[in-house]
């Protein structure tokens, strides 16, 4: 069983097209998890202060219709297991009617906020109360290809600054799909909605870093999006319109 928080869409939460922003979906599921924790004695914040964080290393979506503003939505999340050190997360955004909007499927990992060390799950002090996976067959194997590229090509640099930061002192995953979205065309983005996201993570962005962001284009409706700085590939994402 999810556990479960209804939201209603806010206006400063949504795009050109009165739709929730992608950005907006994965601070949804971000905020649910946590309150999911919270509700079992496991906040972050007490997370924090033994010196653990949990860290987004995948986010698979699979979307049949983004929220539009002032409509109120269910997220329901669920933890159903581990694979290797990772602890695997699964959400869905409802509509009040009972109509899927979002399933999403992420890997995380627990990270020691000293050593950067990844932890295994063994080392977790709590019990989390697995639940049966259901989302798995559907969005879990989202393959981001290496190529080859269709065409068109587009992109930006941006130094990583405050507003970009969480407590963690690095971007926040949530940022990311604005950042993914800001390096496609706008005449694609705004005209498309998206259907698929799959997005990686190999290594944080820190203030002061300076972020090449670029989009390839692997079909007319498919985009492969790659973040890089001095120190290596920062993420990767497959967008599908």
């Amino acid at each position: 069983m999810y556990y479960r928080q209804e939201r209603t869409v806010a206006y400063y939460e949504c795009d050109v097209n009165n739709r929730l922003k992608l950005s907006g979906a994965l601070q949804y599921m971000q905020q649910t998890s946590s309150e999911h924790l919270a509700g079992l004695n496991q906040s972050p914040e007490q997370l924090h202060r033994q010196g653990m964080v949990f860290l987004l290393v995948k986010t698979n979506l699979k979307i049949q219709r983004m929220p539009l503003c002032s409509e109120k939505v269910s997220i329901g999340t669920a933890a159903v297991g581990t694979k290797g050190p990772r602890f695997i997360r699964e959400f869905v955004i409802d509509s009040l009617q009972g109509e899927r909007l979002i399933s999403a499927y992420s890997l995380w990992v627990l990270t020691d906020t000293v050593s950067h060390r990844i932890l295994r799950p063994n080392a977790y002090p709590y019990s989390i109360g697995w639940q049966e996976p259901a989302l798995a067959e559907k969005v879990g194997d989202i393959p981001i290809p290496k190529g080859p590229f269709w065409g068109e090509s587009t992109g930006y640099d941006l130094e990583i600054r405050y507003s970009h930061l969480d407590i963690n002192r690095h971007v926040n995953n949530c940022i990311y799909a604005d950042l993914l979205c800001d390096a496609l065309p706008y005449h694609v983005v705004a005209s498309q909605p998206i259907k698929t996201l799959a997005l990686s993570f190999q290594q944080e962005a820190q203030q002061g870093d300076l972020l090449q962001i670029k989009s390839n284009s692997l079909s007319p409706l498919a985009w492969k999006v790659t973040g890089t700085h001095f120190r290596g590939t920062c993420f990767e994402a497959l967008v599908e319109l």
